[in-house]
């Protein structure tokens, strides 16, 4: 049995192979798993150094990509528990998740495309 589905991520990322495909103005740009994984671990280590701490809530609001899900991995990956909420959701809605999860850090994307220089993090 996994510890969690990080584990089963890295897992599955040791095989070669494409693990998500990332579209472009020209199609689609392939993201290896050794990437993918890669990524998921250097963001997992930014946020541990942060002060995250395991079973802390991070709030995650973004557009669904690639970067999200990498993201998602990389909050379970350093123990966190990711509350996801939806860019469009209301300012009310918002604020209930806020209130409601006790979230101390919260990753957001200021942007239609979530990239590292678009991430603001609070908290921690």
């Amino acid at each position: 049995m996994l510890p969690n589905l990080a584990a089963g991520l890295f897992i599955r990322c040791k095989n070669t192979g494409v693990a998500a495909l990332r579209p472009t103005e020209d199609g689609f740009e392939s993201i290896t798993n050794e990437a993918f994984a890669g990524t998921v671990r250097l963001q997992a280590r930014g946020l541990l150094h942060l002060g995250l701490q395991p079973g802390q809530r991070v709030l995650l609001m973004a557009a669904n990509s690639v970067e999200w899900a990498m993201l998602d991995f990389a909050i379970l990956a350093a123990g966190g528990v990711m509350v996801p909420i939806y860019p469009t959701s209301s300012p009310q809605n918002i604020q209930h998740v806020l209130q409601d999860s006790d979230c101390v850090p919260c990753v957001y994307d200021i942007t239609d495309g979530l990239s590292y220089r678009n991430i603001r993090i609070h908290g921690g």
